[in-house]
């Protein structure tokens, strides 16, 4: 029988953060999923640049094998709303 020194159930957002710090901490993990990966994501893949920064992703190597399209804006409404709001990035 393989040990562990942590299990984690769904390796969703949640569930693979926590195991990419445990792992870092040095523990043993498993993670387990219905789902086979890699799997679509309901956010197109998006990214923020705080989660670039936290996971320390070279964005040059990550452009290599997936689209990386900057997002300079976006508009966002309510439900059966006719007004939208447009927002729109920061320029660094």
């Amino acid at each position: 029988m393989e040990r562990r020194d942590a299990v984690i159930v769904g390796g969703g957002p949640a569930g693979s953060t926590l195991a990419r710090a445990l792992v870092a901490a040095g523990a043993s993990v498993a993670v387990f999923d219905k789902r086979a990966f890699p799997r679509d994501k309901t956010c197109a893949g998006w990214i923020t640049p705080p989660v670039v920064a936290n996971l320390a992703l070279d964005l040059e190597d990550y452009a290599r094998s997936r689209v990386l399209q900057p997002i300079h804006g976006f508009r966002v409404a309510r439900m059966a709303r006719r007004r939208c709001t447009t927002i729109t990035a920061r320029r660094r």
